[in-house]
């Protein structure tokens, strides 16, 4: 294996005007950090590891990389039909002027050469191209296979690698399955760590998305684990450290059985404050620092006002606030169906891994 090889000026440059575009994306960006040096460890040979969202979250990895204090290039996984000819006008089928714009650029090459600069590794998608001829020849897991080799190799020759372990957007608001492709690629690569960031989108507080990264700490692949153990271990770490913000925690209590039944709303303020003191007393959650302030009691009947408005909560003469039969809507088409009709099943979601502590919590309070 090769001594790391470091960012050069240029490839910092790049990734820093990919952060320009927080504003045109997200409200704004928190992050948080286990290490004392608000600092994310990632040596060589390091895989970082991230749940992976939506789209944003590219622009989300340009937040979490000046954090890394060793300047090692990455490398990725992208499709591989981005750097082939016509990409653009291909993929999006423009018309007029905006044809001629991406026909500009696919022609100038630009895409393809700065995503390969920054560490792209174009890889096809065995189940979308060409699945059925692949199949027919019986080619199918040497492709697969080449996949893997290709990411794990950036590695041998001294960058680390950047990995979405779900392999596909988790839409739902917790995390998918860990896929068979993250361990094949562990095991080929010698004395290998990992690092995990979280990404915790608040859709609920803004306009625009909130968006808290929760940086991990350094780990190491034991080399006799199976794949069951390493994806057990990866879902444990990703899961519990979801930020803990207004989206997720206020949420979480629209689901409590004080809302089927009915509670005053002086009550349910009540017991907010008294949780987040269990909670912080804890020390065990990054948590925004808005559920910190003392705007605590204000901002969450704000959000129970939106609730209300939207028709997930309803509140009668005597201030009795009480969850709506919307709110138990659970019937959607994909997880992004979940996140436009009931955003705050997919916010209670968050949680999933905490459920067990926050509900002893709330059951003293």
């Amino acid at each position: 294996m090769q001594h790391s090889t470091p960012a050069t000026f240029l490839y910092s440059f790049l990734i820093r005007i990919v952060s320009y575009t927080t504003k045109l994306m997200f409200h704004s960006v928190h992050c948080y950090f286990k290490t004392e040096n608000s600092s994310l460890n990632v040596p060589h040979p390091t895989i970082l590891l991230a749940n992976h969202v939506s789209e944003q979250d590219i622009v989300a990895l340009s937040h979490v990389y000046p954090n890394i204090p060793d300047k090692t290039k990455f490398c990725f996984a992208m499709r591989q039909d981005i750097i082939e000819p016509d990409f653009l006008t291909k993929e999006f089928e423009p018309k007029g002027l905006i044809r001629f714009i991406l026909w500009l650029i696919d022609k100038s090459q630009i895409v393809k050469v700065l995503l390969l600069y920054i560490g792209g590794i174009g890889v096809k998608r065995a189940f979308r191209d060409d699945a059925r001829k692949l199949l027919k020849q019986g080619e199918l897991r040497d492709l697969v296979d080449s996949q893997w080799d290709k990411l794990a190799d950036g590695v041998l020759k001294g960058k680390n690698l950047f990995l979405f372990p779900e392999g596909k957007f988790s839409e739902s608001g917790n995390l998918d399955s860990i896929k068979r492709g993250t361990f094949l690629i562990f095991k080929r690569i010698p004395n290998v760590a990992y690092n995990y960031v979280n990404f915790t989108y608040d859709f609920i507080s803004e306009d625009k998305p909130v968006l808290h990264i929760g940086h991990g700490e350094i780990s190491h692949f034991p080399q006799e684990a199976d794949e069951h153990i390493l994806a057990n271990d990866i879902k444990a770490k990703l899961g519990n450290n979801y930020v803990l913000t207004q989206g997720n925690i206020f949420s979480y209590f629209l689901f409590r059985d004080d809302l089927k039944n009915g509670i005053s709303e002086q009550d349910l303020t009540q017991k907010l404050e008294s949780f987040m003191e269990k909670v912080k007393s804890g020390k065990k959650h990054f948590i925004a620092k808005d559920l910190l302030s003392e705007q605590l009691s204000s901002l969450f009947k704000q959000f129970v006002s939106k609730a209300i408005k939207s028709g997930f909560a309803k509140k009668n003469d005597s201030g009795i606030i009480q969850a709506t039969d919307k709110l138990a809507l659970t019937n959607f088409r994909n997880g992004k169906d979940m996140r436009r009709r009931n955003t705050y099943l997919y916010h209670y979601n968050q949680l999933k891994y905490y459920f067990e502590e926050f509900d002893t919590l709330y059951s003293e309070v």
